[in-house]
């Protein structure tokens, strides 16, 4: 147990000091990148999907299944399951809750992609169903007290010269037996 706790403090530790980091370089960089690798591949508490996850690993992961709890959260102006960044984002970026019509983020969505997020957590790509004009990647992460957050949400596409092409794949993947929608 006292392992585990330490690796967890350390994790916080570095992430704090990235954070705190103005401009580092690239060597600095991809060793702080590194080490926050090392330090969630130590954590056993987390659900990971791993390298080839099936439909049904994606599917019940309890990281995963938090995207729908974090946006219903944030759309049902409840505090619980979200951070500061996944409302604001940054600004001139297009990540940010509040930087999308609170009516597209209703509804149903589905998963066009899913992988371990490079920090801890997991990354997963959505489209709504209602809107499938805009592709959106979403970071989940547990924290140490075992709570999911949602960290992040950000559009990242499609291109506009793939949109309508875009959104007949949507309809066709919708359809299909393994598709995951929540």
């Amino acid at each position: 147990m006292e392992v585990k706790q330490s690796a967890q403090v350390f994790l916080f530790l570095l992430l704090v000091a990235a954070s705190a980091c103005k401009s580092p370089n690239q060597d600095q960089e991809a060793a702080l990148l590194q080490e926050v690798k090392r330090a969630e591949a130590r954590r056993t508490d987390v659900p990971r999907l791993g390298e080839d996850p099936t439909v049904l690993a994606v599917r019940e992961n309890p990281l995963v299944t938090h995207v729908r709890t974090g946006i219903d959260n944030y759309l049902g102006d409840t505090a619980d399951g979200y951070g500061e960044f996944a409302i604001e984002g940054s600004e001139g970026s297009t990540c940010g809750l509040a930087k999308f019509d609170r009516e597209s983020l209703k509804g149903s969505f589905l998963i066009v992609g899913a992988r371990d997020h490079l920090g801890g957590g997991v990354q997963v790509e959505i489209v709504f169903l209602e809107h499938p004009d805009s592709v959106y990647s979403v970071w989940v992460y547990q924290l140490l007290g075992g709570e999911y957050d949602l960290r992040s949400f950000c559009k990242v596409g499609p291109p506009d010269d793939k949109l309508e092409e875009f959104k007949r794949s949507v309809q066709t993947v919708a359809e299909l037996r393994d598709a995951i929608i929540y």
